[in-house]
């Protein structure tokens, strides 16, 4: 794998996470999800993956419990040294009355869940307003998040 690479391969990774327990759930365009008990880890399967990890990671490390700049209250979570994300499982029950604030962000409601019997996000890379300011950091650009294409 290379750290800012187009493909990545983390195939040695998941087939360990198989092999202690976790189970593979879901794929969306950049990662791959696993869940254990109450822990998800989210695989990166290309750079924008791997972008997305380390948003989410900062995000987490800079609001925590305080609502971001735009009033999301985001899902604790942190980066493993390999470039995977590890994430609380959230309780995704709910009866669909939802918090103001979650009608101001994109998901509207359907990357949400509860943690300790409040709401938050849980696939949050994209509402952050920090993201392009820490890429130009970082020296990366998402392919897909571009403030290109936000404009």
């Amino acid at each position: 794998m290379t750290e800012w690479g187009g493909s990545v391969d983390f195939y040695d990774f998941e087939v360990q996470l198989k092999d202690i327990g976790f189970k593979y759930v879901n794929q969306g365009s950049f990662r791959r999800t696993f869940v254990r008990n109450k822990i998800v880890v989210k695989v990166p399967h290309n750079k924008d993956g791997i972008i997305d990890n380390r948003v989410e990671a900062s995000a987490w490390r800079k609001y925590r419990d305080k609502p971001t700049s735009r009033g999301l209250k985001l899902a604790p979570c942190r980066l493993l040294s390999n470039g995977c994300l590890l994430m609380v499982k959230l309780n995704l029950g709910g009866k669909g009355r939802y918090p103001k604030w979650v009608y101001d962000c994109h998901t509207d409601g359907r990357q949400l869940g509860l943690y300790k019997r409040r709401y938050v996000l849980y696939d949050y890379a994209c509402e952050i307003p920090e993201r392009h300011k820490w890429e130009k950091e970082w020296g990366v650009e998402s392919e897909f998040f571009s403030e290109r294409a936000w404009v």
